[in-house]
């Protein structure tokens, strides 16, 4: 895997995620709700194939990102799943 790969996948992963909750967490704080965040199973299993760096890397992001969130927002009731 090179720098480019492993540069990409986290962006690609965070470009979509982080974007999508900042502009809706101000509306869902308001009146409350759910987020979901699809993620993979990558990021939060023990590992048994090899290849999968990157995406380790991106989507372990992610779970940790929806797992702060969900406990940020418990307040505001906004409920946050990871799928």
């Amino acid at each position: 895997m090179g720098p480019d790969t492993w540069d990409w996948r986290p962006r690609v992963d965070g470009t979509s995620t982080f974007p999508t909750l900042k502009y809706a967490v101000p509306h869902l704080k308001q009146q409350g709700g759910p987020v979901v965040v699809t993620s993979s199973v990558s990021g939060t299993r023990t590992f048994s194939n090899i290849g999968a760096t990157a995406d380790v890397r991106a989507t372990a992001g992610q779970v940790a990102l929806a797992q702060m969130v969900a406990l940020e927002l418990v307040r505001d009731r906004v409920r946050v799943s990871l799928i």
